[in-house]
């Protein structure tokens, strides 16, 4: 878990770095900025998104263009590299949860201790599916569309976005579902709000009663 957690940082701190300070580091090699690639990216969909491409970050390659093969062949053996060292990940996450799905149940612990423990395991793999769905899977189906020079329909697009949005929702979810502690927390506090708004109400409603008996008597 450290190993993966700290790969996605370093990536994300090695992209960062490289808008920054321009650097032609390994992500930075052969889908940066390319003042050809600018000029067709400008002339296409520059007006249609009111976006000048010649003053922002981004990383791509025209496949198109017959003097950028060597460009996209280079582009592609990168993201080889990435997606190799994703599918590691995968693999890693995949075989160690596998055996610790069977270490747990061919425990002779006792059945509260193996209950505790599938607990966590059920807790772990959810968070771990949570950002493989909602952030790595939307950039993963834009290098699928574009390795196959597909274009991405506009509903898929629009779920792209939703699952994207959706993760700073999810990852509180999946801790107040598997946290006991949290869960009876909010319960609590709810009963608790709910009891006073009925404390509230009925005291109200006495005083109404009486202020209704003080004017009907002589």
């Amino acid at each position: 878990g450290m190993m993966n957690t700290s790969f996605v940082v370093a990536a994300s701190f090695l992209f960062r770095y490289n808008v920054i300070f321009g650097h032609g580091l390994v992500l930075n090699s052969f889908t940066s900025p390319f003042p050809a690639l600018s000029h067709t990216l400008n002339s296409r969909v520059g007006s249609r998104y009111g976006v000048n491409f010649t003053e922002v970050y981004y990383q791509g390659v025209d496949r198109s263009d017959p003097s950028q093969h060597d460009r996209e062949v280079m582009s592609m053996m990168e993201s080889g590299v990435f997606q190799l060292s994703f599918f590691l990940m995968l693999f890693t996450i995949f075989f160690t949860g596998r055996r610790m799905y069977c270490a747990i149940r061919e425990s002779s612990h006792s059945k509260k201790a193996k209950r505790r423990q599938m607990h966590l395991f059920k807790m772990l793999i959810v968070q771990t599916m949570s950002p493989l769905i909602f952030l790595y899977l939307p950039p993963m189906i834009d290098v699928s569309s574009l390795l196959l020079n597909y274009v991405l329909p506009f509903p898929l697009c629009l779920l792209k976005a939703l699952l994207v949005f959706m993760f700073p929702i999810s990852n509180p979810l999946i801790i107040i579902i598997f946290t006991g502690d949290y869960r009876s927390f909010i319960l609590r506090q709810k009963r608790t709000k709910t009891l006073s708004l009925s404390r509230a109400n009925n005291v109200k409603l006495n005083l109404s009663v009486v202020s209704a008996n003080s004017r009907l008597s002589p």
